[in-house]
């Protein structure tokens, strides 16, 4: 539904060409709606073709690829479109202002696992017949610029031998090369900037005893396609289990991250150099209860929003804003104490307003705060 409501709110998309299929929105990724600049909105789902009684998928269910769009305050398209088939294990849609946009899957065929693509170059245009992007491999992320230039991040390998890669898709010259991305061990998080411009966040981790150390590297690629050397971070005890990076239009990212128990945030400059990094909450007590730990969000603007949880008396969300040319804001207490937060969701739109959705711990309402950020601050 629509915030506020659109006539006929709330509303399920159609269901899929056969009418027998159970639809699954929950399992198997959550890059799963995508909404353009005139508020279109793209879903992606999967169609289980055993049936709306069948229970729980299986992790190997034969599925399906939906999408379907829905105009802004209307209704969903009476007809979904089905990209592709077959044993899914992942999946991502990504749409840019323009409503161009892609999904991204991967499939297991026989032993190996595939990846395959469609993509849709405006909002409103067809969309193209599968496609195999890479073999023996699993997707990771997914982002999309205003130009409508895809970069896909995929793995190869398992645990400490797991190497990654990224592949980048431009509308006149199709899919191109792989580069392997060094730097680290793990793959944390990733942002695209609107002018193509990227970053992700790699980590590597050591023990002290029983106290785990880790070093984080920033690897960026510039509009044009060219991967940087990595950039080492300052030394952290925990990342953020959450979204931990994220970028403005300008290629400007926010990275976030814990040392002991301050929350710490860093921003860099467009072309990539990093400036100093600056607390942003002490002495936080985590509750380990609450997914995520913490959550940032930047707009297209620039303007800030971080999201974390703290014990108190009872649990507790905080958020700071910072509007892009300002100072942060002091701290804010998301929720009340009657709804105790069990897990909550965050985002920013480039109008400077704020959104923060969690789920009380009896399960049974989602609660949406929102708030709107202006020249001076917040209201």
């Amino acid at each position: 539904m629509d915030v506020p409501a659109a006539p006929g709110d709330p509303q399920s998309p159609a269901g899929p060409p056969d009418p027998q299929h159970r639809e699954v929105f929950d399992v198997f990724g959550d890059g799963v709606l995508g909404v353009d600049a005139t508020d279109a909105q793209t879903l992606l789902w999967l169609s289980d073709e055993r049936g709306r009684g069948a229970g729980p998928a299986p992790f190997t269910e034969f599925f399906d690829i939906v999408v379907a769009d829905r105009s802004p305050g209307g209704r969903w398209s009476s007809a979904p479109t089905v990209l592709g088939a077959g044993y899914v294990h992942s999946h991502q849609l990504v749409v840019n202002a323009a409503g161009a946009a892609v999904v991204v899957w991967s499939l297991f065929e026989g032993r190996k696992s595939l990846i395959y693509a469609s993509h849709r170059e405006a909002a409103g245009a067809e969309w193209t017949p599968m496609e195999l992007v890479a073999k023996d491999a699993s997707s990771e992320e997914v982002g999309i610029d205003d130009a409508g230039r895809v970069l896909l991040l995929f793995s190869r390998g398992h645990n400490a031998r797991t190497r990654l890669y990224a592949v980048r898709r431009t509308p006149t010259d199709g899919w191109g090369p792989s580069t392997r991305l060094h730097g680290g061990w793990l793959h944390d998080d990733f942002a695209l900037a609107a002018n193509g411009s990227a970053m992700v966040v790699r980590t590597r981790v050591s023990y002290d005893g029983n106290t785990p150390q880790g070093s984080q590297f920033t690897l960026r690629m510039t509009p044009s396609g060219s991967w940087q050397r990595p950039v080492r971070q300052p030394t952290l005890t925990e990342g953020v289990y959450g979204r931990s990076i994220d970028m403005d239009a300008k290629g400007r990212a926010l990275k976030a991250w814990w040392h002991g128990t301050d929350l710490m945030v860093r921003w860099s400059r467009p072309g990539g150099e990093w400036r100093r990094p600056c607390v942003l909450a002490t002495d936080v007590k985590r509750p380990r209860s609450l997914s995520p730990d913490a959550r940032l969000s930047v707009n297209r603007a620039g303007d800030a929003l971080v999201v974390w949880g703290a014990k108190g008396r009872v649990p507790q969300l905080w958020a700071r804003l910072k509007p892009a040319g300002h100072a942060w804001s002091e701290p804010i207490k998301v929720t009340p104490e009657s709804s105790l937060p069990d897990e909550y969701t965050t985002d920013l739109g480039d109008g400077g307003y704020a959104a923060i959705a969690w789920i009380p711990r009896n399960g049974r309402q989602l609660v949406v705060r929102t708030v709107s950020l202006n020249a001076g601050g917040r209201d």
